[in-house]
């Protein structure tokens, strides 16, 4: 294992890893952010080829370029859709997205060049990974097979994330259930999470609503989240989840589905999609009594999915999620075989071993103690352990 005194750090110089960086001190190099700089130094290098680099940013971008700003740009359409709304505004926003991020990437992979030339290799933290800015400093390590650790919030309450290969579903974590059966062994009863998030109810109008004796609880996710925009294959937001929902019930006459929006989206369509006799949204209940009173738990990829694990209950996945594993839950990739999960659901028993080893493994050995928010002289040790274990890609 690296020695974590020795250890040094990259971040890019946005304030998400202010808290962490200032920690590290003199070991943390931070990058800067100044596309401009990165467009003055690409047309110093040739001017005729900087400008052809410009125009390709714009008119005819690459892969690369495009994977870097489709995630900004489509969050933001879903925020402000009575902006994005309009194609012209959203074509000039695209293009200037572009050309920051080709000057972005130019900035960026100068920095890089130059801490290449130091004889100790610094390991590179990347919040989340898939946002702008930071998906920039993600490919640019990645051309040069720079040691990475991706940061972002923990799937239980007082922890986070750290991983070499992504976050969430780009985790390094094991696919294979044979592995949590095996690890099993090493986690009693006393090893295994219990406590859960607590949400609280900030949307209006969200008085109290009687809940119907057996009903599967359906947690909506931020329509604007990566875990939606990149690990949905099936819904696409919150109104087609609601739609397929309502189709659902419509098809499965026996089942009820109680809806809890996410407290952090600031445009609920409670009141504003056609009602359902079950199809019912309790906005104004805890996420943790929903859970506790469900059936089950439907979700896309919510962390409430893992907590439903932690309490016991029975869960059906309809995107890409770690915690997707045969035997641990019910999956769907569409209408029919969500219907197929809704009728095997009365006889479904996740298997105790592959739950035991997946939250053991997921609480004391994957996901870290603390706060990406805060500085822990716990950190560098954490970091080491990371890039040590050589974690094999899950696919």
């Amino acid at each position: 294992m690296p020695d974590p005194a020795r250890l040094r750090f990259l971040r890019l110089g946005t304030d998400t890893l202010d808290a962490i960086g200032t920690g590290l001190g003199a070991r943390c190099t931070t990058l800067p952010v100044r596309p401009l700089a990165g467009i003055g130094a690409l047309l110093r290098r040739g001017f005729g080829a900087g400008l052809g680099e410009i125009g390709r940013a714009l008119f005819r971008p690459d892969a690369e370029t495009r994977a870097a700003v489709w995630l900004n740009i489509r969050r933001r359409a879903l925020r402000l859709p009575w902006l994005f709304d309009h194609a012209p505004v959203l074509a000039v926003y695209g293009a200037v997205k572009r050309l920051e991020a080709l000057g972005l990437r130019h900035a960026i992979a100068a920095a890089l060049d130059a801490e290449a030339a130091r004889p100790d290799p610094a390991v590179a933290l990347v919040f989340n990974g898939s946002k702008y800015p930071e998906i920039i400093l993600a490919q640019e390590t990645a051309k040069r097979r720079l040691p990475r650790l991706f940061l972002e919030n923990g799937h239980l309450p007082g922890t986070f994330q750290m991983d070499p290969c992504g976050i969430n579903a780009d985790a390094c974590l094991p696919r294979d259930p044979a592995f949590y059966r095996k690890a099993a062994a090493r986690y009693g009863e006393e090893a295994l999470p219990r406590a859960v998030g607590e949400r609280a109810a900030k949307l209006r109008h969200a008085g109290e609503v009687a809940l119907p004796e057996r009903f599967v609880f359906v947690p909506f996710q931020v329509p604007s989240d990566v875990q939606v925009l990149r690990h949905s294959p099936w819904i696409r937001d919150m109104r087609h989840f609601h739609a397929e929902l309502v189709a659902a019930a419509d098809r499965n006459p026996a089942v009820t589905f109680v809806i809890k929006e996410h407290p952090s989206w600031k445009r609920p369509i409670a009141g504003r999609v056609p009602p359902h006799p079950r199809v019912i949204f309790a906005n104004g209940a805890r996420t943790p009594d929903l859970i506790r009173r469900s059936e089950a738990v439907l979700t896309i990829n919510s962390t409430v999915g893992i907590e439903a694990l932690v309490l016991g209950r029975k869960v059906i996945v309809l995107g890409t999620a770690i915690f997707a594993l045969p035997g641990l839950v019910l999956t769907a990739r569409d209408a029919r075989t969500l219907d197929a999960a809704l009728a095997a659901l009365p006889g479904f028993r996740p298997d105790a071993a592959l739950r035991r080893g997946f939250l053991g493994h997921l609480a004391n050995a994957f996901l870290v103690p603390g706060s990406w928010r805060e500085w822990s002289p716990d950190f560098p040790a954490h970091a080491a352990r990371k890039i040590a274990g050589r974690w094999p890609r899950h696919d």
